[in-house]
Order: structure tokens, then C-alpha cells, then sequence
């Protein structure tokens, strides 16, 4: 029960910050490569690691797609975040989104888990109490 509780706070807490990077992800008016999925459309959360008493939870660019034929833009969030080379010559230049969103967030972050916690703890005791 404790593990159920700490991922849906932390979860909670990664969707501030998912939504915050979604938002800040680079959005071009045309797409150069049809049908493909946009990177604000790729970011996601999910629970990285469980065990030996500690949770990760991550936000990131999702690679993977339901449908083969459609290529996630997550397969170019670091790209996009710190720039590149061009195979032909030049640079192109860092569009972060990735760090300002979660510099922007993280306190909010913090706080909405710290709320989860507290209601669901607060929550338990009142029942605690009247069971016994």
C-alpha cells in the first residue's frame, strides 16, 4: 500500500512537470515529415524504478509508437534540447525545453506531492480511528 501511495504522489507531482514541458516543447507550423507525431505530443511520465525502498519517477520524450508507421518526435527531444551538427555542414542551435520545464516546476512539483501525502495519510488515520 505504501509503494501504491508514493508512485500516485510522484506521479502526480511528474504530471506538473510533463505538462510544463508539453507546453514548452518546440511546435513548428509546418511539419517537415508528414505524419509523423509531435514532440509536444511525445512527452510522458513514467515509473523508472521500484525497489529496495525508493520510487523514480521520470518525465521524457517517449520513443516508442502504437503504430509502426508513425515516427515519434522523441526520437529527437535531445537534439532539439542541447542543438546539433548537420551531416552537411553548420549547426543547428539548442531549443531547450526539457531543463527550463523542470526548473520552472519542480517546486510546484514537490508541493502537489507533498499534498497527495498529506491527504492520503490524513485520510488513513481518520479511518484508523474509527476502526479502532
Amino acid at each position: 500500500m505504501r509503494d501504491r501511495l508514493l508512485v500516485a504522489a510522484m506521479m502526480d507531482g511528474a504530471e506538473v512537470i510533463r505538462q510544463r514541458t508539453a507546453e514548452l516543447a518546440p511546435k513548428p507550423s509546418v511539419r517537415r515529415h508528414p505524419g509523423t507525431k509531435r514532440l509536444s505530443d511525445s512527452i510522458i511520465k513514467a515509473v523508472l524504478f521500484r525497489g529496495s525502498g525508493s520510487i523514480r519517477v521520470g518525465v521524457f520524450p517517449d520513443y516508442r509508437t502504437e503504430n509502426t508507421k508513425i515516427k515519434s518526435g522523441g526520437k529527437v527531444a535531445h537534439l532539439v534540447e542541447h542543438g546539433h551538427k548537420w551531416w552537411y555542414g553548420g549547426f543547428q542551435e539548442g531549443k531547450p525545453f526539457m531543463a527550463p520545464a523542470y526548473d520552472a516546476t519542480k517546486q510546484r512539483a514537490i508541493q502537489v506531492i507533498q499534498n497527495r501525502l498529506q491527504k492520503e495519510v490524513t485520510r488513513d488515520v481518520k479511518r484508523l480511528n474509527k476502526e479502532g
